[in-house]
């Protein structure tokens, strides 16, 4: 399904097990879908609405469940399982979302479980950046992830991200290493962990890679099933600098 209006609405129908480079299922500037099953979904610079749907079966270059380009993404008591990108974005791609003066805003409240992509991420950002960022992935459920968990951004330096929260999910991947919700380089600012469950027993939650700077973040009453609380939720590598600033971690569980 194709198409150019400022609005497409798809309801109560089955679009899955599509195959594409881009927008298999669903290609939009606009769209709203609502319980739905929908395959590849794609959109532009408007507002993105998944609710009540499923998001399932779909293979793709990038963005094996959504692909989408949108200012504002909503999704909601629905399910993205079992699709497959070949690049980037197993379940859901966020792509190059430039925030800096409209801001963004994307919410995911459903389950993203069961989706693959090479290279990493479940959940797949790219190039969101700018002062108007704004992320929560919460109230949700993330399972099977691939080597590099949940939730991944790309960011190189110069590049950052602000205002990302992580709230009431519970990830239970039980395959591969890696970081659970976050890996990425360049500056986390004003983000916020809490309360999360982890239960990998291998698990992290932000990995920091050389000339990773975090200002101004908050890790509160979160539990991992190991390594919880300062060394639990970042990550250093053996090389590189970390700089953490004016933040909190406190309340934190490890199980070992």
């Amino acid at each position: 399904i194709a198409g150019s209006t400022s609005e497409l609405w798809i309801n109560y129908s089955y679009v899955t097990s599509n195959r594409a480079k881009n927008g298999a299922g669903v290609y939009s500037v606009d769209k709203w879908v609502d319980s739905s099953l929908v395959g590849f979904g794609y959109s532009g610079t408007g507002f993105l609405s998944i609710d009540a749907s499923e998001v399932s079966n779909n293979d793709a270059t990038a963005g094996g469940g959504i692909y989408a380009m949108v200012g504002q993404m909503n999704m909601s008591d629905s399910v993205v399982a079992t699709n497959t990108a070949f690049e980037s974005g197993g379940g859901v791609l966020l792509a190059e979302a430039d925030c800096g003066t409209k801001g963004c805003v994307t919410e995911i409240k459903c389950e993203v479980e069961r989706s693959l992509a090479t290279p990493p991420g479940l959940v797949y950002v790219t190039f969101v950046y700018g002062n108007g960022t704004s992320i929560k992935f919460g109230e949700a459920s993330a399972t099977n992830a691939d080597s590099q968990g949940v939730l991944s951004y790309p960011l190189k330096a110069g590049e950052y991200i602000v205002r990302i929260a992580y709230g009431e999910t519970v990830e239970s991947r039980k395959a591969g290493l890696g970081v659970d919700f976050l890996t990425s380089e360049g500056r986390i600012l004003s983000c916020r962990a809490l309360p999360n469950t982890v239960e990998n027993p291998l698990a992290r939650v932000w990995q920091a890679q050389p000339g990773y700077e975090i200002v101004g973040i908050q890790l509160s009453s979160n539990c991992a099933a190991a390594r919880c609380g300062f060394t639990g939720f970042f990550e250093r590598p053996l090389a590189g600098k970390l700089n953490i600033s004016n933040s909190e971690v406190s309340f934190n569980t490890a199980r070992q």
